[in-house]
């Protein structure tokens, strides 16, 4: 379940993150697959970084089972770096989305290239 307030800054990020990428790739979109290829790169990052997740946190629960304490914290830290980086990934994906909400005036019925 988000808390409220977590998602109201996450928020905050995706719109952060638009404008960065908005002052290095433009405004716009220049067409629905244009736009469209963007956001699944992003997705694909995502979910690679998704599997990097999986697996730390995998490597987590060996540790668990061996009863290891520093590996179990050491794992656990690297299983919430490779979650921040998800993290980055998801508000990429939102950010992109919000971009290609904007459209572009080729994007009108029948011109989109």
């Amino acid at each position: 379940m988000v808390v409220k307030e977590l998602q109201d800054e996450i928020v905050t990020v995706v719109f952060s993150e638009l404008l960065r990428a908005q002052k290095e790739h433009g405004e716009t979109f220049n067409s629905m697959p244009e736009a469209f290829s963007v956001i699944w790169e992003e997705i694909e990052e995502a979910n690679e970084e998704m599997q990097r997740v999986r697996q730390k946190a995998n490597d987590v629960w060996l540790a668990n089972r061996r009863d290891d304490a520093d590996a179990f914290r050491m794992c656990a830290s690297k299983t919430a770096a490779a979650a921040t980086l998800l993290a980055c990934e998801a508000v990429q994906v939102a950010a992109m989305c919000m971009k290609a909400q904007k459209g572009g005036a080729a994007w009108s019925k029948g011109k989109n290239g």
